[in-house]
Formats: C-alpha cells, sequence, structure tokens
C-alpha cells in the first residue's frame, strides 16, 4: 500500500499542472491503468478485472472509436498490474493487436514501453501498415533492441536508428513525422536520437496499426506496453515534453 500511494504522489508531482493527452485531441490513446477499457473478449463484454486475465479489446480513449483487438484469442497480450504500474505484456509467440485507423502527413505516435525480447530484426513494437507509405519500429539487431523505424515509400533515404540497447529498458518513444518541415524523427525520453530531412511524402491514409507485429503482422514482440497514443499532427517540442512526462510517469519513471 505504501508503494503504491508513494508513486501516485510522485507521478502527480511530476506530470504537467491538469495536463492529459486528450488536451491535444489525439487520433488514438491506450492506457491500460483504465481497467474499463479492457476487455477479455473480442466484442467487449467480459471485462479485465485481475491481473493476469488476457485482453482481446482495448477501447480508444480519444473517442475516436479506434479500439484494438486481438484477431483470435491465442493473439491475446495479458493485463499486468505491479506497485502501482499497470501494462499490457506480449510474447514472442503470437500476441498482438490491430486496428484499421486513417493515416495523416503530419503525425505523432508515442509509445511507453519496454522490449523484454529480441532475436533479430522486423520484432516491431508498433507497425502501420499500407503496403506502401507506412512504416514500423523494429529491433535493428539480434539479442539486442537497437529500435530503428523501417519505413516505405515515403521519399526518407534511410532508417531513424537509435544507437542505444534498450532491450530490458522503459523508455518513451516518438516517432514525429512533419510534412510541412519536411522532417522525420525518432526522439526518445525527450531527446531527439535520430532525424532526416527528406519526408516529401506523407503517409497513405488507410493504415493499419499493429501493437507486437510488423507490417506483415509476423515477427510479434516480447514487449511491455504502458500506453500508446497517435496524433494527426506534428506535436511541438513543448507538446511532446508534456506528453512524454505523462508517458513516462505509467512506468513509475520522472522525465
Amino acid at each position: 500500500m505504501q508503494l503504491g500511494l508513494s508513486y501516485a504522489m510522485t507521478a502527480a508531482a511530476i506530470l504537467p499542472s491538469g495536463f492529459a493527452p486528450t488536451d491535444l485531441d489525439p487520433l488514438a490513446l491506450f492506457d491500460p491503468s483504465d481497467l474499463s477499457t479492457l476487455f477479455q473478449d473480442a466484442a467487449g463484454v467480459v471485462p479485465v478485472t485481475a491481473d493476469g486475465d488476457p485482453v482481446r479489446r482495448v477501447l480508444d480513449k480519444s473517442g475516436n472509436g479506434n479500439h484494438l483487438v486481438a484477431q483470435s484469442d491465442a493473439a491475446r497480450p495479458v493485463y499486468r498490474s505491479s506497485g502501482g504500474l499497470h501494462w499490457l505484456e506480449f510474447d514472442r509467440v503470437d500476441d498482438y493487436l490491430e486496428v484499421a485507423i486513417p493515416g495523416t502527413p503530419n503525425h505523432t505516435a508515442v509509445m511507453a514501453a519496454r522490449p523484454l525480447e529480441a532475436t533479430g530484426v522486423n520484432e516491431s513494437l508498433w507497425s502501420f501498415d499500407a503496403v506502401s507509405r507506412d512504416y514500423q519500429v523494429e529491433a535493428g539487431g539480434a539479442d539486442k533492441f537497437y529500435g530503428r523505424a523501417n519505413s516505405s515509400g515515403m521519399g526518407l533515404s534511410g532508417f531513424l536508428n537509435d544507437v542505444v540497447d534498450r532491450l530490458g529498458v522503459d523508455f518513451v518513444e516518438a516517432i514525429r513525422l512533419d510534412l510541412d518541415g519536411g522532417t522525420a524523427a525518432m526522439i526518445i525520453d525527450g531527446a531527439v536520437v535520430s532525424q532526416l530531412s527528406d519526408y516529401t511524402v506523407g503517409l497513405h491514409p488507410d493504415q493499419t496499426l499493429r501493437i507486437a507485429a510488423n507490417r506483415a503482422a509476423t515477427n510479434p514482440c516480447g514487449m511491455r506496453m504502458h500506453a500508446f497514443a497517435i496524433f494527426d499532427a506534428a506535436l511541438t517540442g513543448a507538446e511532446l515534453a508534456d506528453v512524454t512526462t505523462w508517458f513516462g510517469a505509467k512506468q513509475g519513471r520522472m522525465l
């Protein structure tokens, strides 16, 4: 009880006063700490109530109806709760969630994550799939998680690359696509770790978002997800800082 109280007070102290990601009108927002959004079945009838329950449906808290669903019972991640923290845990066998969602030329996606296992490339924290003009955030090496954003058809001359092995480490990662400015950036814990200046073709408008799977719905990633959001804008530095702080608090970290 004392641990949970300590965490709550710390999180309240570090969060921007009165801020929530919904203030920025996200396209989608998923927060496993809100049990009212988690269900064990695809229809959303059987609620998740306890640590260890499987999760087949996750409601979108943005109000836009972009609810995540596992394609089978076998593909369900598990709800976990410990020490005042909450997350979805995905195995490396067959767990992933997906939803059809619009792609927008200006775009920011943010995840509070921890990769647990990685044996090769293409094991993705998340992906957007439209055959072309899409991307995935994937492991870049065996037994490590050097994250990289691998894009298709958007004009980028290479990968957005992280050079730090983050396997088994909590972090908040953002991909920001700014078609107006022509830039694509990978931002981790509030710091730009990679940026390209040749983003010339916007995301395809018809995407499938997958959590813990790549664009082909294969190579599932063993990982934790504490929160995930998508914005149909290239967030400003100040906006992204607020989101990053809020997401970090979901992991029990002060950012």
